[in-house]
């Protein structure tokens, strides 16, 4: 390697070793924060980008979750006890998950994320559509038992009140031989 001329001509004391050392090290160093700082406003940048598009994205996913979720055990509660308090509950989360929801396909930026939230849509619409269908298939159900349960009743009373009076109960064999 060949020195320039002032460095050749330059006597080399200790103490010009350390300085122009130090010297070295310094502009190293130097270089090497400058590098840093640079990566981390790069970093902070991407950072920021991610806090404004993908984590209100996510956020919106996590959302959509707790309501079908919530939807769900919500029919399930509504089929058990026909509490109507259930019902509001799942109608409840169902708007809250149409709201997630459209934040989300806003939120989109890709075509895998858009294609994913309009499969998301239709799997809801399904889910919901039966949900509705499960809660109102109880409702004839309890329905039909209320007017079963209050046709046993008139029966019951036919029974006590005009039949039972008409029969000879040590006579059982002729009682029956009268109703025919």
């Amino acid at each position: 390697m060949r020195l320039p001329a002032f460095l050749k001509s330059m006597h080399w004391t200790v103490r010009t070793k350390i300085v122009v050392s130090l010297t070295i090290i310094v502009c190293i160093g130097t270089v090497s924060m400058l590098a840093i700082y640079l990566g981390l406003s790069l970093l902070k940048q991407a950072m920021k980008n991610f806090a404004d598009i993908k984590e209100p994205s996510s956020a919106a996913a996590y959302e959509m979750e707790i309501n079908v979720n919530g939807m769900g055990l919500a029919v399930l509660k509504y089929l058990d006890t026909g509490n109507p308090l259930y019902r509001e509950w799942a109608n409840g989360d169902a708007e809250d998950f149409e709201q997630f929801h459209a934040r989300y396909l806003r939120l989109s930026r890709t075509p895998k994320t858009q294609e994913l939230g309009t499969v998301i849509g239709s799997l809801y619409q399904e889910f919901t559509v039966l949900g509705q269908t499960l809660m109102q298939k109880r409702d004839e159900q309890a329905a039909v038992l209320a007017n079963v349960t209050n046709n046993i009743e008139k029966i019951n009373t036919i029974i006590d009140d005009e039949l039972q009076p008409t029969v000879d109960r040590h006579r059982p064999s002729q009682s029956a031989a009268g109703l025919s």
